[in-house]
């Protein structure tokens, strides 16, 4: 059992076991059509760069991966549990249209 929690529009909070195909396919495909704003929200939560050398050094390298990230890098590298759900269940989420 999955200890992973999505919180849906109307609140409601679902482990990944509860979110049915469709539901875990659009939740993706949403993530990738935000991920620029997505991308730009992560690297303002990292806020400024450590001081020490080898912090800042690391900090560089976390910063690095995700400016240079694809899209669907980013969704992997931010949303891990839904990404290898999806891809346990044979979901493609790499297309943006919602799927009905």
């Amino acid at each position: 059992m999955s200890e992973y929690l999505w919180t849906t529009r109307e609140g409601q909070q679902l482990t990944l076991d509860q979110i049915d195909n469709r539901h875990l396919a659009n939740i993706l495909k949403m993530l990738l059509r935000n991920a620029e704003r997505i991308r730009m929200e992560s690297l303002c939560q990292m806020g400024s760069p450590p001081t020490a050398e080898m912090a800042e050094y690391y900090f560089e390298q976390a910063q690095t991966a995700l400016t240079e990230a694809e899209p669907e890098e980013l969704i992997e590298q931010l949303y891990p549990e839904l990404t290898a759900e999806a891809e346990r269940r044979g979901i493609d989420w790499t297309k943006t249209e919602k799927t009905p």
